[in-house]
């Protein structure tokens, strides 16, 4: 875990909540960082790291970049409605190619999903 990288987040925040690992990608977590650096708030990661294993457990694809340790889903719960916009215009401009949107649910299960593995969006 390099400081730099890692600046704004917590290894509980982002690691397995199954076993406990945490091979995020450092490329990742730097756009995440800076992404952060210009929100100029707190981002709550909701998820990062997931094992197959509890990746399979939640009903996830076993596609998802969680798996690759490079995504993040950040909680809306705190985010005013132009925080989470400014969340999303910097998550482009930081070259982050899959973000969806979780609006579902109540206001504290709400995310917003950020990657960098392959260029998609979605929203449920």
């Amino acid at each position: 875990m390099t400081a730099s990288a890692w600046q704004y987040f917590s290894k509980e925040e982002l690691m397995c909540p199954c076993c406990e690992q945490l091979p995020m990608n450092n490329a990742f977590m730097t756009k995440l960082s800076g992404i952060r650096r210009q929100m100029k708030t707190p981002l709550q990661v909701n998820s990062g790291y997931r094992c197959k294993k509890y990746n399979e457990s939640i009903g996830a694809k076993s596609t998802s970049a969680h798996v690759k340790g490079r995504a993040v889903d950040i909680s809306t719960a705190n985010l005013t409605e132009e925080q989470q916009i400014q969340l999303l215009e910097e998550a482009i401009r930081y070259g982050l190619t899959g973000i969806g949107v979780n609006d579902k649910g109540p206001r504290e299960g709400r995310f917003i999903h950020l990657d960098n593995t392959r260029p998609r969006l979605w929203s449920y």
